[in-house]
């Protein structure tokens, strides 16, 4: 993953960070048409925790480009630090995906029992 000119983050991930992009056009268009009164408490908090949720594990991702695409990780010098960093914050992301899952099934059955 380290080569003679700097971190070869594409050996890590492939496809890129950003495999596909995260969308809340559903999520806008239901706030716009008041979903909020046309769902119970629970229902409607349950989409906004997942919708939440959804724009944290974006902001992890953006963050993991950042370092990347910063000057710093990519010089010799930087190794250990850039690792602890990276895998600092693959872990956060790890975390973040993972309850974004829990809050998509728990939103389907949210929304399965109405």
């Amino acid at each position: 993953m380290i080569g003679n000119i700097g971190f070869k983050f594409y050996l890590l991930a492939p496809k890129g960070i950003i495999q596909e992009n995260i969308h809340t056009t559903s999520w806008q268009i239901a706030l716009n048409s008041n979903i909020a009164l046309r769902t119970d408490f629970k229902t409607t908090m349950h989409l906004t925790e997942f919708y939440d949720q959804q724009q944290l594990v974006k902001d992890a991702i953006y963050a993991l480009v950042a370092i990347y695409e910063s000057r710093e990780p990519h010089k010799k010098e930087n190794l250990k630090e850039t690792l602890i960093l990276l895998r600092n914050s693959m872990s956060e992301l790890q975390g973040r995906e993972n309850r974004l899952i829990s809050y998509y099934q728990e939103a389907l059955q949210v929304l399965d029992s109405h």
